[in-house]
């Protein structure tokens, strides 16, 4: 009986997420079960973002640029919106592409002296941001404006940005100042389920087009988001991520709140964006569980 009672709590969660259920989240409140709904995009972000609408503008920038030589990709991004990206060009372990997500004097010089070397005639800079508003990510958009200006001439600059954010955060006018502007949510995404929060946008414009960009096959990791989520749906309380959710539930309830992940060789960078990933979405809270990276095993196991 006690089995059974678990594999239909474990069903109906799983439904719940599926059909965007709030009352599955009412612990947290009406309003904010509401709002988290609200967000759940990413689930079939995989089969949105495979659309001709939403890549074929990717790809036909890509080989314009490749035309001009222009092989190196520079991520102006905070947070969430350089998290996945980052992880893909580490495990791909592409040297055509870097992220900036701070502003650190350090970073930024440090990625200045690469791209010196890389030609910044030859790198195209993409500028991330879901709000357009963010204040570290405007302020490197300038710095590395004004830098390109002086290498390469302020009438090229434009030829060399290109711009990601969600439908009307721009001031009029202000796309002519980019290559391109892709609009990763659109206002009528919102009503069909498509909203997608910042952290949990790789399957999205955020990671696909400095990816493509860039020459990882995004295009293949989106195919196998898309499977894994038909097996989600499929398989509802038996998939393994609901399973892994809900042993850490017990685990927490047992006092034991502390999440480590030991990554194969290959996969480490995938460490630190679950981290983060984990952490801000159930780790604020005084009874929540915290994860961790960077650990191995202890001696003796």
């Amino acid at each position: 009986a006690v089995l059974e009672n678990r594999r239909l709590m474990l069903n109906q969660t799983a439904e719940g997420i599926i059909n965007r259920d709030p009352s599955i989240w009412m612990a947290q409140g009406e309003a904010a079960a509401k709002d988290i709904v609200q967000w759940f995009g990413w689930l079939t972000a995989p089969t949105e973002f495979q659309k001709p609408e939403r890549t074929e503008p990717v790809n036909a920038l890509k080989e314009e640029l490749q035309r001009e030589g222009i092989t190196n990709v520079v991520v102006l991004g905070t947070g969430g919106s350089g998290l996945g990206i980052r992880t893909y060009a580490q495990t791909f372990k592409k040297d055509n592409l870097r992220v900036v997500d701070l502003e650190d004097p350090q970073e930024i010089r440090d990625v200045m002296k690469w791209v010196d070397e890389k030609g910044w005639d030859k790198t195209v800079f993409v500028v991330s941001s879901k709000s357009w508003g963010t204040t570290e990510t405007r302020n490197q958009e300038a710095i590395f404006r004004e830098v390109l200006a002086k290498k390469i001439g302020a009438d090229n600059v434009t030829q060399h940005f290109v711009a990601i954010t969600d439908e009307g955060k721009m001031e009029p006018g202000e796309e002519a100042s980019f290559r391109a502007v892709f609009i990763n949510n659109r206002k009528t995404d919102a009503a069909q389920g498509l909203e997608i929060g910042g952290r949990y946008s790789s399957d999205s414009f955020f990671s696909m087009v400095p990816a493509e960009l860039a020459g990882i096959p995004h295009d293949r990791l989106l195919k196998d988001a898309e499977n894994e989520y038909n097996s989600f749906v499929a398989e509802k309380g038996e998939y393994i991520g609901v399973k892994i959710g809900e042993s850490l539930d017990r685990f927490r309830k047992a006092g034991r709140n502390k999440v480590t992940f030991i990554l194969s060789e290959g996969i480490e960078p995938f460490g630190p964006w679950a981290q983060q990933l984990g952490n801000e979405s159930i780790g604020k809270k005084e009874d929540s569980v915290v994860f961790v990276t960077g650990e191995g095993f202890s001696e003796g196991m």
